[in-house]
């Protein structure tokens, strides 16, 4: 394979996006960009084109890509290519460039455009060289695009059961409405389980049957009155902050970081959705083990952009050290994770719009104080006995693909500087 010698700006130039302010986009489905990636949707592209998004002002340097037309406002540049396969390459090329580190401004963070363009890089001389690596380390991200439709499915069917058992109580309602008309309770809640007629269930197999008979006899036959609202008997009202161990991460220094990557990685919300990166600072000081974390540890992150940040998340990117604004979640069983898990998803619209009600500069936080007012219907026994049956195995097969997902991921950043280096070819 030959390489050319040639610069950023002559061979991916730079493009000033247009401002857009949130007050003046319209819903849609076209994603605007700003410079730590989606900052939200609007109606109309402003690049009616795949294409790169690089941070200007604030998060200098970072690095998306957009298969699909969009909108990159004024913190930004953008860049766009002819060929789809093309565009993945340079997209892969600008992320092994750190331009994170091109920070041109002491005060407010920005990427000089002509600094960057000045930037001396080597690529394979032929387009078709560049192509075949872009659509190599391209079947990387849509095996992994494809994990996580997978993810996405496992997880609806998830917040359904969740949502109709655990928030709505539909079950323990066809029971007390049954109750009432004098009619069967079991065969109530089973129709509410699984949305089946009387005449459809009479077909099923002795053991479908039986199974569904033991899953509606797990549920009450009567919803208590509190200040609070409705709930089932035996369950109680409890304060999101009482529902696990939530352990801030710790406070880090620029001190702290070890210049050649030794120790372990500090954990920030850009690990929490990208993983492990040639950004993530890394410690080798003596940091407290509460804050430990490794493969499995379930996580939150309670402050940043409200719409893009705050989330639950699993955590498979190996042993590091957890860093401030992120709750490490500690419960006594992985029944009690997966309902954690479960209650996260379905508050996250309330627990954004709290945050909104106290955001400041584009930042909003979920307090342990929010945490303590807030209260969630908390499960009898039986209640977690169905969680260990029904959610429990969908928790742990949404885990296998999470964790499937990062070797994927380190198994493409691991191939991306060969193959652009040309150490290694595209057979």
């Amino acid at each position: 394979m030959e390489f050319k010698t040639t610069t950023l700006g002559e061979y991916l130039p730079f493009i000033y996006g247009k401002a857009l302010k949130s007050t003046n986009r319209t819903d849609g489905e076209v994603p605007v960009y700003g410079s730590n990636g989606i900052v939200g949707i609007h109606n109309e592209a402003l690049v009616n084109r795949p294409g790169i998004i690089i941070g200007r002002k604030g998060s200098v340097g970072e690095v998306c890509i957009s298969a699909v037309p969009f909108w990159a406002i004024d913190t930004t540049f953008y860049a766009i290519k002819d060929d789809l396969d093309e565009l993945f390459f340079s997209y892969y090329l600008l992320k092994q460039l750190e331009l994170t580190k091109m920070n041109s401004d002491s005060a407010v963070p920005g990427l000089n455009r002509e600094n960057a363009h000045q930037i001396t890089i080597n690529i394979p001389k032929d387009f078709k060289d560049r192509k075949s690596i872009g659509r190599a380390i391209r079947l990387y991200d849509q095996k992994i695009d494809n994990c996580r439709a997978i993810i996405k499915l496992i997880e609806s069917i998830s917040q359904t059961i969740f949502n109709s058992w655990f928030k709505d109580f539909d079950p323990v309602r066809a029971k007390v409405a049954a109750k009432a008309s004098g009619i069967d309770t079991q065969l109530a809640a089973i129709q509410a389980i699984s949305g089946k007629s009387p005449a459809e269930i009479e077909q099923l197999l002795q053991k479908q049957y039986q199974k569904l008979a033991a899953t509606a006899d797990s549920f009450p036959e009567e919803l208590v009155k509190s200040d609070e609202g409705e709930i089932p008997m035996g369950w109680e009202w409890k304060a999101l902050y009482d529902t696990a161990e939530y352990v801030n991460g710790s406070v880090f220094k620029s001190s702290d970081f070890s210049s050649e990557r030794d120790g372990f990685p500090i954990v920030k919300i850009a690990e929490l959705k990208s993983g492990i990166t040639s950004q993530t600072k890394f410690t080798a000081k003596a940091i407290a083990e509460k804050y430990a974390i490794d493969n499995g540890a379930l996580l939150y992150s309670w402050s940043g952009s409200p719409e893009t940040s705050l989330e639950v998340f699993k955590w498979f990117g190996g042993k590091g050290w957890l860093n401030q604004h992120i709750f490490l979640i500690n419960t006594d069983s992985d029944v009690k994770k997966a309902y954690i898990y479960n209650l996260l998803k379905y508050l996250k619209p309330e627990l954004i719009n709290i945050a909104k009600n106290k955001q400041t500069t584009g930042l909003g936080h979920v307090t342990v104080a929010d945490m303590k007012r807030l209260r969630v219907p908390y499960p009898d026994q039986d209640g977690f006995e169905l969680i260990e049956d029904y959610l429990l195995p969908l928790y742990d097969m949404d885990s296998n693909y999470t964790l499937q997902i990062e070797y994927l991921r380190q198994q493409r950043d691991a191939l991306i500087p060969k193959l652009l280096s040309g150490k290694l070819q595209v057979n």
